[in-house]
């Protein structure tokens, strides 16, 4: 195995990490809008916020 494997196998971890990621985000913004309207989306931080800092997981602490 040589070193430009290890750099694809890493980078098809990162894409489809970033890809799962972003469906997460989606999905629980989405659940929050459904049932809080607007007064949950004012509570959770931004997408981009949400998406980029990947120890954001539980978004329950948000809610509050």
């Amino acid at each position: 195995m040589t070193i430009y494997d290890l750099l694809f196998l890493v980078n098809l971890f990162v894409m489809f990490f970033g890809l799962y990621r972003n469906y997460w985000v989606f999905k629980k913004r989405a659940r929050v809008n459904r049932y809080m309207r607007d007064f949950g989306h004012d509570l959770l931080p931004s997408y981009s916020t949400m998406m980029l800092k990947f120890w954001i997981w539980d978004i329950n602490k948000f809610l509050k």
